[in-house]
């Protein structure tokens, strides 16, 4: 919260601006010590505080299966948070897991609960999307989102002209991958897009859409865009 004066990424935004005002005094009890940033490798930011009791504490947040995989109480609870966080995925909706190891660098992980957000699509963008069609451009999503969510929000741009968009994981590119060039690259013309996937996937996917004979002697003419650092 105390890094909102210097700026804040749209998340932390939102999450403080959640904070009722008669919580908000507290988060001024607390000291950051180190902040480190969301980092797409790891899929969450994580800081370390020193609270009022002068007890040293770590807080982080991020996809919520990778979070959970770090806490210690994770086969007690994993039913539980997979379930809402599929639940939230197929509405739509971002979800987050946080957690917090009380007690310095060797505290295990105890998992705090879900955050759950939701991020629409402009108004304008189906309409862009029926406008590349026309001019004879297939578009293609790949984000580091789940896949539910993927093909939520697929259907609701109408990001396809298929009935029901076909989104993959990124288990199925990385198989085909092994299975040679050519089979990815047909994976890639087919689909309508890849999920769950880390920046070095999408510099892949360009690559095999640039270098591909099977339309064009020149490959592909590919342009990208995206709201994020890495794209």
């Amino acid at each position: 919260a105390k890094r909102m004066s210097s700026g804040a990424d749209a998340i932390d935004t939102v999450i403080v601006s959640s904070v009722a005002d008669a919580d908000r005094p507290r988060l001024d009890d607390f000291e950051e010590l180190d902040f480190i940033p969301f980092d797409p490798a790891i899929r969450r930011t994580e800081a370390r505080l020193l609270g009022p009791d002068g007890q040293e504490l770590r807080v982080t947040k991020g996809a919520t299966k990778t979070v959970l995989n770090m806490c210690a109480d994770k086969n007690k609870i994993t039913d539980q948070v997979l379930l809402a966080n599929e639940t939230l995925a197929k509405r739509g909706f971002r979800s987050l897991g946080v957690a917090v190891a009380k007690g310095g660098a060797t505290a295990s992980w105890q998992f705090c609960g879900v955050l759950s957000m939701f991020d629409p699509p402009r108004t304008d963008t189906k309409q862009t999307l029926e406008k590349a069609r026309d001019m004879g451009i297939s578009v293609k999503m790949i984000t580091g989102d789940q896949t539910a969510i993927a093909v939520e929000t697929s259907k609701a741009i109408g990001l396809s002209s298929r009935s029901e968009p076909e989104i993959l994981d990124m288990k199925e590119f990385t198989a085909a991958e092994k299975l040679g060039v050519s089979a990815a690259t047909n994976l890639c013309e087919r689909v309508d897009g890849f999920a769950e996937v880390y920046p070095e996937h999408k510099y892949r996917i360009v690559e095999l859409l640039q270098h591909s004979k099977r339309y064009s002697p020149d490959g592909h003419t590919v342009g990208m865009t995206g709201d994020g650092v890495n794209d």
